[in-house]
């Protein structure tokens, strides 16, 4: 996406790592987030992670109605989750709330067994902001 752009992918082995902000316009990373995963060669990199600052998914009471940690949720899920779901997204990095969380393969708040044992069911979340929690 340009030299220099909050949002951007590379690939380090068998990963295929995709960046996104959390702290910009999110409708505006969905075109390119949607081409690079349309790109993505899953011989090559068969992991797609994802990593970004704020969560998707959060154990937290804080809904304040512009910067609340389930309120921000629920946007980056209505902005991006579709795609990272039809795109079988692995893994999704995330910080923000000084904690770990981490959920099972979860797709629109469901927890989702897969199918077949080993077959894709849904992205994990991860929640990894312990450090600087004080």
């Amino acid at each position: 996406h340009g030299e220099d752009s909050p949002w951007y992918s590379f690939e380090y082995g068998a990963v295929h790592n995709i960046v996104l902000s959390t702290e910009h316009d999110f409708a505006s990373q969905t075109p390119w987030l949607l081409n690079d995963l349309q790109n993505v060669d899953r011989t090559r990199t068969p992991w797609v992670v994802v990593s970004c600052h704020r969560p998707l998914y959060i154990s937290s009471t804080n809904t304040r109605p512009v910067d609340g940690d389930q309120t921000l949720a629920a946007q980056l899920r209505a902005a991006w989750e579709d795609l990272l779901v039809r795109f079988h997204v692995d893994l999704v990095l995330t910080g923000h709330h000084h904690s770990y969380q981490r959920t099972c393969a979860v797709i629109n708040g469901t927890c989702v067994i897969p199918p077949v044992p080993g077959q894709y069911a849904g992205p994990v979340y991860v929640v990894a902001g312990g450090g600087g929690g004080a």
